[in-house]
């Protein structure tokens, strides 16, 4: 029979084999090539984590054999560990699958940085490829900090770069429309915004629940019909009752307010970080929404957490181009976006939004009249970030030129320095999309098939992004 002592030894010789485990899928990993040093850094962090453990076994070993009566302590201090290798494998590693270069769309990790740093100071971004169609933002620092801490390792990730807040951006790996599509990253921003500024307190604080509404939506529970089966002289019977009688109904009350509030609170944030997000954009993600959230068919379905695409569509077309409370693009000299719009906008506010669920159609009638607070409120967080109608007049009609010549939309010549400079973010996105969108495909890629060229029109926006960043990166320099 094994003595506590030697089970305690075999769970220790186990952790070895672990931690050597995690650190060779680690360093194959660290082989890869990343555009960015967030994904690298976490994966040495794994690297010095496993390092740590195979020196605390040592000394829990040699521990051991002068004391053996340690081992029920040493098999707790084993067993924290071993679930720390878990957490090291299946979360910090998987964070960086998809990570790498050929995945992450790479052209977008240097702008998104620089944005964030500008919004949120000392905050770091990874950027991964999901394999799904879907776009999301997720706090990542907070949680680290916490799993290395609990094992007295917080060290290991200061003394490899890696800062307290750290955001993660899953981006997906197939979008509709290459790289245009990823201008939905803006809403992502948006809710990094929209949760540290606190803006769902002061968006809430005006949405009231209306107590009719709500009572409306009781009536409607309490009536449904519930199936019961009984035993009769003739034979089983089943018959129904209302809900009601099985539930009393301030519980059913207290219920209908709770899923209405958590809808107001989600459909609060995706409105906001809409708005956010052409705020930063512009019509490029206005365009991308579109290209999104169709088709059709599923328009007018939504959740808990998100709006239907028709409501999202509307408030997003309206704020677009709006002039007097909404950003004003309606006015823009040069290009007509109204008319870039107008089928789609024709769609879209065809019908009143309805989504069929009493839920999402009193939520949406409690939320409505606050949507001009959420822009103004949004337009205001925004300042620094804003692109503006006048940007897109100055800069998309020349970047469309360079366009319809064949040459990336990089650069733009400045009067005043006589040279060219880089193109700002959002204008090379623009003229990619309206590019994209136009009823003919500029004429280099015109002599392709539609599919090719589309593609073609897509390589060039990326160059044109990645060409741009570099320029910037050298004038710092």
């Amino acid at each position: 029979m094994s003595t506590p002592a030697a089970i305690a030894q075999d769970a220790l010789n186990l952790l070895v084999s672990r931690s050597r485990s995690v650190r060779l899928s680690a360093e194959a990993l660290l082989a890869k090539d990343y555009p960015s040093e967030v994904p690298r850094n976490l994966i040495r962090c794994v690297v010095c984590a496993t390092n740590r453990i195979d020196a605390e076994v040592s000394e829990m070993s040699f521990r051991l054999k002068a004391k053996p009566e340690y081992s029920e302590v040493t098999l707790k201090e084993a067993k924290l560990r071993h679930t720390f290798l878990t957490y090291l494998q299946t979360v910090i590693l998987s964070l960086v699958d998809g990570a790498e270069t050929g995945k992450a769309p790479a052209e977008w990790i240097w702008p998104i940085q620089r944005m964030v740093e500008e919004l949120f100071p000392g905050c770091q971004i990874l950027v991964r490829s999901v394999h799904e169609l879907n776009y999301f933002f997720a706090p990542l620092g907070a949680m680290i900090q916490k799993k290395f801490a609990s094992l007295g390792m917080d060290d290991i990730l200061k003394d490899n770069g890696l800062l307290e807040e750290i955001w993660m951006l899953g981006t997906s790996s197939f979008p509709p429309s290459g790289i245009l599509t990823h201008c939905l990253i803006a809403h992502e921003i948006g809710h990094g915004i929209y949760e540290t500024r606190k803006l769902g307190d002061q968006i809430l604080r005006s949405v009231k629940i209306d107590d009719r509404a709500a009572s409306n939506i009781v009536d409607l529970i309490a009536s449904q019909m519930v199936e019961e089966s009984s035993s009769q002289e003739t034979g089983p019977r089943i018959t129904g009752t209302r809900l009601d009688t099985h539930i009393d109904r301030s519980w059913l009350e207290l219920s209908v307010n709770a899923r209405l509030k958590e809808i107001l609170s989600c459909w609060a944030e995706e409105f906001a970080c809409d708005v956010i997000g052409l705020r930063i954009l512009g019509p490029a993600f206005l365009l991308s929404q579109l290209y999104f959230l169709f088709p059709l068919a599923s328009i007018d379905v939504g959740d808990v957490e998100h709006p239907t695409p028709r409501m999202r569509l509307r408030l997003s077309i309206n704020a677009l181009l709006g002039t007097e409370e909404g950003l004003g693009y309606r006015i823009v000299k040069s290009l007509d976006i109204q008319s870039v719009l107008q089928n789609w906008q024709k769609t879209i506010m065809s019908s009143e939004p309805k989504a069929n669920d009493p839920y999402f159609d009193e939520a949406y009638k409690m939320l409505r009249p606050s949507l001009r607070e959420i822009l103004k409120l949004c337009k205001k967080e925004t300042k620094t970030l804003a692109y503006s109608p006048d940007r897109l007049d100055k800069d998309v009609p020349k970047l469309l030129t360079r366009i319809g010549d064949g040459i990336p939309p990089n650069e733009l010549w400045d009067e005043k320095s006589q040279c060219f400079q880089p193109a700002y973010m959002a204008s090379i996105l623009n003229a990619g999309w309206l590019a994209f969108v136009a009823p003919e495909l500029p004429m280099p890629f015109r002599s392709v098939t539609k599919q090719e060229a589309e593609g073609r029109l897509l390589s060039l926006v990326e160059k044109a992004m990645e060409y741009s960043e570099l320029a910037r990166l050298s004038q710092k320099k």
